[in-house]
């Protein structure tokens, strides 16, 4: 599959400018529902990413917000300037710098152009037997434009040779009030990190809309975290933004 946003501030004309271009032509249809990372103050369709500066331009402030420190890698969050939104940097300790991303689809693109917002928070996971280093989670939640209501996500990655790898990507609250042109939608889910026969196991369970309280088991297939069942894309599908 995890979903970069951005509360009330409005994101820079030019790179306005690409998203909406960005949000009339999605990807090719993948068989992996697509990830809650939204540009919210353009309504970029989830999943899809628009090129960012790995940096500031000349004259213009690099704030690093949060650093994390991992077995062999080093992982900072930072915004450029007055951008409203968030980036990752990940240095190695004995290797080059991350610089690209692939999503749980298995879809490749630029580290850089991963969009998060300000109230994400990384934090570093020990959720896979045998892993060399850490998994990274990030958790946020967000209020977007135009009246489309807010978006809550959980999204777990891992680094595999010169890429971050997406492991799982979930929306675990949506909230849209009627109005605008969009409809009543209310969801709310938590999530639980634990094992089964030895393996990881993510266990979500959601209450959407009227819809009794439903649980769906994302098992780990020694690549990704995996939804059999096929009923978190059927999710997706009515409540991605």
């Amino acid at each position: 599959m995890n979903k970069k946003l951005i509360g009330s501030a409005a994101v820079p004309a030019a790179i306005l400018g690409l998203l909406a271009c960005l949000g009339g032509c999605r990807e090719k249809p993948a068989p992996a529902a697509p990830t809650p990372r939204v540009a919210a103050a353009s309504q970029l369709p989830v999943g899809v990413h628009a090129p960012q500066p790995e940096g500031g331009s000349d004259g213009e402030e690099v704030e690093i917000t949060q650093t994390l420190k991992g077995k062999d890698f080093t992982l900072e969050v930072y915004a450029s300037g007055s951008d409203p939104v968030r980036n990752l940097m990940i240095s190695m300790t004995e290797s080059s710098e991350i610089r690209l991303f692939r999503s749980d689809s298995g879809q490749t693109s630029e580290l850089g152009s991963m969009l998060f917002a300000p109230a994400d928070t990384f934090e570093l996971k020990e959720l896979i037997p045998g892993e060399p280093r850490q998994q990274i989670l990030c958790k946020g939640k967000q209020l977007l434009s135009r009246g489309a209501g807010t978006l809550g996500s959980y999204s777990l990655y891992r680094i595999e040779g010169d890429h971050l790898q997406e492991l799982l990507s979930l929306i675990v609250e949506r909230v849209v009030e009627e109005g605008n042109g969009y409809q009543p939608q209310t969801l709310h889910a938590t999530v639980e990190e634990t094992t089964r026969d030895g393996q990881p196991l993510i266990v979500y369970r959601v209450k959407a809309g009227k819809l009794a309280e439903r649980t769906i088991e994302f098992r780990w297939n020694g690549k990704l975290f995996e939804d059999a069942s096929g009923e978190y894309a059927k999710l997706t599908a009515a409540y991605n933004p």
